[in-house]
């Protein structure tokens, strides 16, 4: 029976605290994923630990619950699954084409029926080791030697809920508080700390030498920086819950505007803020350049709507050179402060507000502009998967 580990009471390891856990991840199991590729970089090759709640409604394909990759190859991966057809949960390092994996068989209909589980894998390539636990316990481990993932490799897709270099393999159901861990492969000691059990925990009630190699923790709506919960465009890595400094100058056009391009708008002097008027043929467009923002990276914008007249939209996005980052959000113009994530998808170095729609002589007035980068390894919803779904463990 899949449960408690008696081996070791988790409560003498460790003092106990109280997580509030309202939320979790929904997905559909048809293209629903959850985008972690901020990851990427501090995903290590030689060693780590994957752990993660997930709730496993329908098995009809093989149900990826962590998945990363170099692209679109399948050459070079970390897989944590089950495979329907194989009727196994598994574990799996793959390097160079040669796969190292442990497994765990359990039918699906067994699986379903468990409800919420936590499932975790922990490699080492040097030990070698690969193990596979649920609910605490260990049920499969692989020792053979692991052939380690070339330095050259650059893994840049992480994602949870689906397969990684292609669009399938998709997860139907729930997942909750993801943990990467890197360079560490917890023993069977330490996962019941992850454990907990049978109820999420603190990261910060974890020994220093777990929590301080954490790379990652994701809640699914119970994350939250600067009073902003998790939501669709952004699910903030709660190891490193800040904002990056506000990247733009003079946002409050304090005196003047001389930091910013202005066509078809205007600096208000006695006010401090700029007005956008839609004109006849262009657009009306504000905006600022010499920054540097990476690929991936989620930004987070904030400004005041002072006031407006007639019916416009506002779009707000940024650019490398003349292209804009297709990290664009259009939205009617209204009273008070607009708070707003986009995900970058390509290097830029700007950011621009404009009027789009409405009618001639249209216009929004704006103040106290900011643009700053969500920091850690935060996430974002990708089709229609949702967080903020009060089924949790």
């Amino acid at each position: 029976m899949l449960g408690l580990a008696t081996a070791l009471n988790s409560s003498s390891l460790k003092k106990k605290s109280v997580l509030t856990n309202k939320f979790s991840a929904e997905l559909d199991g048809t293209g629903d994923y959850i985008d972690v590729s901020t990851l990427s970089s501090d995903i290590d090759k030689a060693a780590g630990t994957i752990s993660m709640w997930v709730k496993v409604q329908a098995t009809s394909g093989n149900e990826s619950f962590f998945n990363c990759s170099d692209g679109t190859s399948g050459d070079n991966k970390l897989v944590l699954m089950y495979n329907t057809s194989s009727a196994v949960i598994q574990a799996n390092y793959k390097a160079g084409g040669s796969n190292q994996d442990a497994t765990h068989s359990i039918a699906g209909d067994d699986l379903t029926g468990l409800g919420w589980l936590h499932v975790a894998m922990t490699y080492n390539v040097s030990t070698p080791l690969i193990q596979l636990f649920l609910n605490g316990t260990r049920v499969a481990q692989r020792t053979t030697s692991i052939t380690q993932m070339s330095e050259d490799v650059a893994i840049d897709r992480v994602r949870l809920g689906s397969n990684a270099n292609a669009d399938n393999t998709y997860h139907h159901g729930h997942i909750d508080e993801f943990i990467y861990i890197g360079g560490k492969d917890l023993t069977e000691s330490e996962m019941l700390l992850l454990y907990n059990s049978g109820k999420p925990d603190d990261i910060g009630d974890l020994p220093l030498a777990i929590y301080n190699a954490i790379k990652c923790w994701l809640r699914f709506g119970d994350g939250r920086i600067d009073g902003t919960a998790d939501q669709t465009s952004v699910i903030f890595d709660e190891k490193n819950s800040t904002l990056g400094i506000n990247v733009i100058t003079n946002g409050d056009f304090n005196g003047n505007a001389d930091s910013w391009f202005l066509q078809n708008a205007e600096h208000q002097p006695g006010s401090n803020n700029v007005i956008l008027t839609k004109p006849s043929s262009g657009n009306s467009v504000i905006y600022q350049t010499g920054l540097s923002f990476q690929e991936g990276q989620i930004l987070r914008y904030k400004f005041k709507f002072v006031s407006f007249t007639g019916s416009p939209n506002i779009r707000i996005d940024g650019f490398s050179g003349s292209n804009p980052l297709n990290t664009s959000t259009t939205f009617a113009a209204s009273g008070g402060d607009v708070d707003i994530y986009i995900r970058t998808d390509r290097a830029g170095s700007g950011v621009f507000l404009y009027i789009t729609g409405g009618s001639v002589g249209d216009t929004v007035v704006i103040d106290d502009v900011s643009v700053q980068i969500v920091q850690g390894n935060p996430g974002f919803c990708v089709a229609d998967a949702t967080v903020g779904n009060n089924n949790v463990p």
